[in-house]
């Protein structure tokens, strides 16, 4: 017997990892969870790559640490001032040819005016 769309649901999970600093090497300090939900941008596409950030609903509660915390996020009317910094962290490229980084890194930038994105 085939396995009904109910029971595929609930053997399918979107594993991620919590806590995580280096990506091949797992620690005693990650977590693992399941999504419940993924709500992409509205803006989002693929070709050309934009926008390309997610909300995740997990599935259950995670313990907070000094690994794992929380961010606030701004209402979407929120404007920052330019010339403001902030922080972005993640494994992505240091360049465009570049090999993804093992390790979590983090990078302050400037709140630009969107006619100035990408005139440097």
């Amino acid at each position: 017997e085939v396995l009904g769309e109910k029971m595929v649901k609930s053997v399918f999970c979107v594993l991620i990892r919590l806590g995580e600093y280096h990506r091949s090497i797992e620690s005693c300090e990650e977590q693992r969870h399941c999504v419940d939900q993924i709500v992409r941008h509205h803006n989002y596409s693929r070709k050309p790559l934009d926008y390309d950030f997610a909300l995740l609903k997990l599935k259950y509660p995670v313990a907070l640490n000094d690994h794992v915390g929380t961010i606030c996020l701004p209402k979407s009317t929120t404007r920052l001032p330019l010339g403001s910094f902030l922080w972005e962290t993640g494994w992505a490229r240091t360049n465009a040819c570049g090999l993804l980084s093992n390790v979590l890194k983090e990078v302050q930038v400037e709140v630009v005016s969107e006619e100035d994105v990408g005139t440097e």
